[in-house]
């Protein structure tokens, strides 16, 4: 009974394991749609599908915890700017009230820089609500966008 028990353990381990291993020798399939839209998939959906090397790269643990505390800090900073002027801004002149948008946009603005420097894949919506992962000139595209949104509004 006991050695069944065992036995039953070690198929039950070797199937998780297994699992877990099988999509990371998973193959991907990329083709572009007749309106230009790049696809990805475990399976070839197209005629054109071409098999893709997918690189991975292990996170830089250090970096996403540091940007993690920032994301976290500017929140916070967000949160208490948003208490104090909700109670005072009836008395606010529009310079004053011009300002504090200002500074809200640049609180945006870095926020999105750090989601974008730290995120290893970006994606848009779609009309129909899907989700379209950018390819790295897309990404770049993106990271410089922000970066000048950051330089608009933070001066």
């Amino acid at each position: 009974m006991r050695s069944s028990l065992n036995t039953l353990k070690l198929v039950a381990l070797v199937l998780t394991l297994w699992c877990i291993a099988a999509p990371a020798s998973a193959q991907i399939y990329k083709w572009v749609d007749e309106d230009g839209v790049v696809h990805y998939s475990d399976q070839p959906r197209a005629k054109d599908a071409v098999q893709s090397e997918i690189e991975s790269k292990p996170t830089d643990k250090q970096a996403a915890a540091s940007a993690l505390a920032a994301a976290v800090q500017l929140n916070e900073e967000q949160t208490e700017r948003f208490y104090e002027q909700r109670d005072g801004a009836e008395e606010d002149s529009p310079e004053a009230q011009a300002a504090r948008l200002r500074k809200q946009a640049c609180d945006q603005a870095k926020l999105k820089q750090n989601e974008y420097a730290i995120a290893r894949r970006l994606y848009k919506i779609t009309e129909t609500g899907e989700k379209a992962y950018l390819d790295d000139a897309e990404i770049d595209a993106a990271r410089i966008k922000a970066q000048e949104l950051v330089d608009k509004y933070c001066e």
